[in-house]
């Protein structure tokens, strides 16, 4: 058993070795189990955190005391119960999600679904309910056959991945 686990790791570290990954942001080399950014990024990035509504996960400024929902669902409720974003679209997140979108950088996208994991995961139980799929936004068929991929179908296979579902 433990010659297959090294044997395991060794084939996972091949590219690694040939390839050696950098960070997204900075191009700092990575280690260990460091997916798309250095520490020193990682801890940078915009990471979105409360206040935001209750509802549509949407940033507030300033002091909001307990649950929320802002004024858009407020005015006219969303089709969906909840939504959440691990990221302000801003600073490096905004140029990696724009890398995977217009520049083939599909590579990206497990590492994204570990952080979309992690913020669906951070929601209470009692508010997520259960996942049974998790599906993308489809994309316009010409902009597919420009593309050659989906990269919402590429987050949204990363995070199935990552929720087991």
């Amino acid at each position: 058993m433990r010659e297959r686990f090294r044997a395991s790791r060794l084939w996972r570290d091949v590219p690694d070795l040939l390839f050696p990954r950098q960070c997204e942001a900075c191009g700092a080399d990575l280690a260990g189990e460091e997916e798309l950014f250095c520490w020193e990024c990682l801890t940078a990035l915009p990471y979105l955190r409360p206040p935001f509504c209750a509802r549509c996960g949407d940033f507030a400024a300033g002091d909001v005391p307990g649950d929320f929902v802002c004024s858009a669902c407020a005015r006219r409720a969303p089709v969906f119960d909840l939504a959440r974003s691990a990221f302000r679209f801003d600073g490096a997140v905004a140029e990696v999600v724009k890398r995977l979108k217009y520049r083939g950088g599909v590579w990206v996208a497990s590492g994204f679904g570990r952080f979309l994991a992690e913020t669906w995961l951070a929601v209470p139980e009692e508010r997520r309910g259960l996942v049974d799929w998790v599906t993308p936004v489809p994309l316009a068929p010409g902009r597919a056959k420009e593309r050659g991929y989906n990269q919402a179908e590429l987050l949204a296979r990363a995070l199935a991945d990552r929720l087991g579902v």
